[in-house]
């Protein structure tokens, strides 16, 4: 006699699950790692500050990239007149510089955009990455 059909169905649905983070997660180290090739170099404080991680948001598996350092923000949107959409300050001002001891007069920098660009820009890439991930993990 024998047993009939055997549903594997949560089994392959947990399966599929994990490899969805993995996956994600796979292409978030990619766009992390974009990110930290187009930032700007100084010290390298913000490039070390970039990190990758996965989330659920419902059913959901979500890749998010970003940092917890202020400075992120205005190296991202710019600062001064140079900020994106004009939503910066118009006037001068002074800053100290840490390392060198001395105050500067600026008018803003322009921002470099390393997060958008390092996602938009390879989106081809990315999914190039969780289509091969998944394949992989399927055994297809």
């Amino acid at each position: 006699m024998s047993e009939g059909f055997v549903s594997r169905r949560r089994e392959v649905e947990q399966r599929t699950k994990a490899l969805e983070q993995v996956a994600m997660l796979a292409a978030a180290n990619y766009v992390k790692g974009m990110a930290q090739t187009y930032s700007r170099s100084r010290s390298g404080d913000t490039k070390r500050s970039i990190t990758a991680q996965t989330k659920m948001l419902g059913d959901q598996v979500v890749g998010v990239v970003g940092s917890n350092q202020d400075n992120v923000m205005y190296e991202e949107f710019g600062t001064g007149i140079y900020a994106e959409k004009g939503n910066g300050r118009k006037d001068k001002w002074v800053y100290f510089d840490k390392r060198t001891g001395k105050y500067y007069r600026t008018r803003g920098k322009k921002g470099t955009r390393a997060l958008r660009n390092a996602g938009e820009q390879h989106k081809a890439d990315i999914i190039r990455i969780i289509q091969q991930t998944m394949r992989g993990g399927l055994g297809g």
